[in-house]
């Protein structure tokens, strides 16, 4: 396993980072969704899962069984499975962990002009 802080090259580090923002927005919905729900049998588990899926992957380059961009795409694959599950199970289009936060659209702004940028209501 990847000792603690390791540090990853930038092509991975972004895919894990949203990895981790995903798995850290179905830990808050899983919390919420009782067992009768229509989503539970897809949700109940699935933030453990991208976990495991995160640590496997980043064993597997630390270990230089793949390459940062071979690491990037698979985990950049299954991140984007768990987007159309998501979808398709929760009817979410866009989850947080896609959207651009606020202090960063307003400081990617070129100079000397302003963004708009309109937050989602809570629970969107």
């Amino acid at each position: 396993m990847p000792p603690n802080g390791t540090r990853y090259p930038a092509v991975l580090q972004a895919v894990m980072s949203h990895a981790q923002r995903l798995r850290g927005f179905l830990e808050e919905r899983e919390r919420k969704t009782g067992p009768n729900d229509a989503c539970a049998p897809w949700l109940i588990g699935r933030a453990g899962e991208i976990q495991c899926v995160v640590a496997l992957i980043a064993l597997d380059w630390y270990q230089e069984r793949l390459s940062s961009q071979e690491a990037a795409l698979r985990l950049s694959r299954y991140v984007r499975e768990m987007h159309d599950g998501l979808a398709m199970h929760l009817d979410v289009e866009m989850p947080p962990c896609c959207r651009l936060p606020l202090a960063r659209a307003v400081s990617r702004a070129p100079a000397g002009k302003g963004v708009r940028v309109q937050q989602a209501p809570p629970g969107r």
